[in-house]
């Protein structure tokens, strides 16, 4: 929640991710970010290209070319996979978890 930081978990998954990739000579990326609906918009906007720079970032350092083909982008708040209708306070915060994440997509 209202973070861009990678956990342990997170950054072993990013390294099978940079090892199959690797493995696969994918030459191009597409990298998104997400954010949960609290805060507004403008922010969950900057928030979720943040994310996605933090893995773009990642997977560079692991030797993952994620320049030039590849996108990275931030879509916010805009494409939610949660149903929490009626939640409230904490409750809201954590029914949201699944908002709040990265997808990396090869492209062909």
């Amino acid at each position: 929640f209202n973070s861009s930081a990678l956990s342990a978990k997170e950054k072993n998954e990013l390294n099978m991710l940079a090892k199959s990739l690797k493995s696969d000579n994918v030459s191009a990326v597409k990298i998104v970010g997400f954010a949960d609906e609290i805060g507004n918009e403008g922010y969950n906007d900057k928030l979720s290209m943040k994310r996605a720079n933090t893995v773009a970032a990642y997977l560079r350092n692991k030797g993952i070319k994620v320049n030039g083909n590849a996108e990275i982008r931030g879509l916010g708040e805009s494409s939610s996979v949660s149903d929490c209708e009626g939640k409230t306070g904490a409750a809201l915060r954590a029914c949201l978890w699944q908002d709040r994440r990265v997808e990396v997509e090869i492209v062909e």
